[in-house]
């Protein structure tokens, strides 16, 4: 049984939670492909992002904020975020 596992962890760098998660998971299923959007600085990250939408007003503010504070580097993704949609239920 193949397939694609993503781990998004903060567990960083300094211990061997992430290798024990991946060993045990290969053992489980070795045609596996394991992806790790972990980092060290995951928590942090997080903090900030939750802190920017606590102070926006609107969507399109805290896209922009986001963007200022936290700017993309590289190949990274940019957020799906719709701007049209103003908190609505869908």
């Amino acid at each position: 049984m193949a397939g694609i596992i993503t781990l998004t962890t903060d567990f960083g760098l300094s211990d061997a939670y992430v290798a024990a998660m991946k060993g045990v998971i290969l053992g489980i299923n070795p045609g596996v492909t394991l992806v790790d959007m972990g980092h060290p600085a995951l928590r942090e990250h997080l903090a900030s992002v939750v802190t920017l939408m606590k102070a926006s007003t609107s969507w399109r503010r805290f896209y922009a904020m986001l963007n200022r504070a936290l700017p993309r580097w590289d190949t990274a993704l940019p957020m799906p975020i719709d701007l049209d949609d103003e908190g609505t239920d869908k």
